[in-house]
């Protein structure tokens, strides 16, 4: 079973990468350096992003909004294959995906004064509530933790792919876009998996390097930690969005 609900990092990755004897290898350090980075990266894309979409006119956003989420996803699906192209390829990743969160803020942003500075602040503060947690040994990727998680994660993601094979069709479905009680509630839970699939991340991280992987899985711990984040902040973003509605109300 993985131990990450990251489906990027899994021990199913590990099995496929012989354990590095000689020369450089992971290190945790190492791996949270290079997170910073594509994080860099990432943040820099999505404010370039967000600036130029103000200055086209007669274009639809959601263009640049699933041309780079295919593309990455592209990207990602390589990787998760081949670990060793996270060296080359976790950038253009990181380029893509602030592009497509450029997007999605800026359509938020444009519905509610002040959501995007709220939803990084909020994101921030979680992310390093987790680590911090993990650190201490509050949170621990016990057996029965990791079950959860990874189910709650498979709930959410088959609910959402329902949703989008619906909406072709024309059929909305609940929870999701609501900011009713429940629309709230499915958020707040949605978001809680997010932050606390982290934790399976940041112990993914940490047993790859005590078993001496090559150094190129840095690379790869980051992007995967990095698909964490940017599903978290989607998700905050989300939410805030439908308590700011319902404040409105």
């Amino acid at each position: 079973m993985d131990t990450s609900g990251n489906p990027a990092l899994g021990d199913g990755v590990l099995n496929r990468v012989e354990t590095a004897t000689t020369g450089q290898v992971m290190s945790a350090k190492g791996t949270y350096a290079k997170t910073a980075l594509l994080l860099g990266v990432l943040i820099i894309s999505s404010i370039l992003s967000m600036r130029w979409l103000d200055t086209l006119t007669g274009v639809s956003p959601w263009l640049f909004f699933w041309l780079p989420v295919i593309v990455s996803f592209v990207l990602a699906m390589v990787m998760s294959f081949d670990p060793k192209k996270a060296v080359v390829l976790a950038i253009p990743y990181a380029i893509l995906q602030g592009i497509y969160l450029g997007v999605l803020s800026a359509i938020f942003a444009s519905a509610y004064d002040g959501i995007v500075g709220a939803a990084v602040l909020v994101t921030l503060a979680v992310f390093l509530a987790v680590l911090i947690g993990y650190q201490v040994g509050v949170l621990k990727a016990s057996p029965r933790f990791q079950r959860i998680i990874i189910v709650a994660m498979l709930g959410i993601t088959v609910y959402y792919a329902l949703s989008l094979l619906l909406s072709l069709f024309g059929i909305t479905t609940p929870l999701i876009a609501s900011y009713s009680g429940w629309g709230i509630a499915f958020s707040v839970l949605v978001v809680i998996t997010a932050a606390l699939s982290l934790v399976l991340d940041f112990d993914f991280i940490e047993r790859a390097s005590n078993q001496r992987y090559p150094k190129y899985f840095e690379w790869y711990g980051a992007f995967g930690l990095i698909v964490g984040l940017i599903w978290l902040y989607a998700e905050i973003l989300r939410l805030l969005a439908k308590l700011m509605s319902r404040r409105n109300q």
